[in-house]
């Protein structure tokens, strides 16, 4: 065992095994052993970046899903909370005293603190006439995630059912009562928009306000319907016309 040990490591042994090694490394990669290598990593990454850009779009949609039937939950406790009655898409306020800051000419959107933003946690007024940290929401809730938020600080990119200007209001332009909906599961409360906070049409015609309906997951938008539970859509006009969903509160007001 001494002599094996002896022999191990010598410094001759170490000197020939070094000399081998450096021949051995010497030769290296040839040009086209490396243009093969290249090719094969480009070949995976033309292969796996699309599988994982879909995988995100898809774990986007999932959670705008999520989100979307968060506030319907919400817009029921609001209306149990107010007798019943659904939050209008704004309010307007000619003065309002909100967190100690008082203005005036005031819009309020649906999912301010002041309405179903209470029962998601969002402690903001949602106002753009409030200070930065007023507007918007404060809970992610409210956002679909695949939105961009480069429009104004109110868009969320998921728009509260106000198709026609008219929807869940009555014949006096109040708010319209839970109970009304005949077909809940078929009423629109929300919906993917362009770059708002309402959707005001089910067609898709771009307009100044972004306020029409927006195809943005994988060709589709989600849809959440007043009884809770949500379904996407690739023609959202075409799904209304064939009375898959409606705009309206109760079937006699289409």
């Amino acid at each position: 065992m001494k002599m094996a040990r002896s022999i191990l490591f010598s410094p001759t042994g170490a000197s020939s095994n070094s000399r081998r090694g450096r021949g051995r490394s010497l030769h290296g990669f040839t040009l086209i052993e490396l243009l093969v290598v290249i090719a094969i990593l480009a070949l995976l990454v033309s292969i796996l970046v699309p599988s994982l850009r879909q995988a995100q779009d898809l774990a986007k949609t999932v959670v705008c899903a999520s989100n979307m039937r968060g506030l319907a939950q919400a817009t029921a406790f609001y209306a149990t909370e107010r007798g019943g009655y659904l939050p209008r898409a704004a309010t307007h306020y000619d003065s309002l005293t909100f967190a100690g800051i008082t203005r005036t000419d005031v819009w309020v959107p649906w999912y301010s603190n002041l309405y179903i933003g209470e029962f998601f946690d969002n402690e903001r007024v949602g106002a753009s006439a409030f200070p930065p940290k007023q507007q918007g929401s404060g809970s992610e809730i409210a956002y679909c995630p695949s939105f961009k938020r480069t429009v104004n600080e109110m868009a969320t990119g998921i728009g509260y059912n106000y198709v026609w200007n008219c929807a869940f209001t009555d014949e006096k332009g109040g708010p319209t009562l839970f109970s009304d909906f005949d077909v809940p599961q078929k009423v629109i409360l929300f919906a993917d928009s362009y770059s708002s906070y309402t959707l005001d049409r089910v067609n898709h015609v771009p307009s100044e306000w972004g306020k029409d309906p927006m195809y943005r997951h994988q060709n589709k938008l989600n849809v959440a319907l007043a009884d809770g539970h949500v379904e996407s859509s690739d023609d959202l006009e075409a799904d209304c016309d064939d009375d898959v969903f409606t705009v309206r509160a109760n079937s006699k007001s289409n």
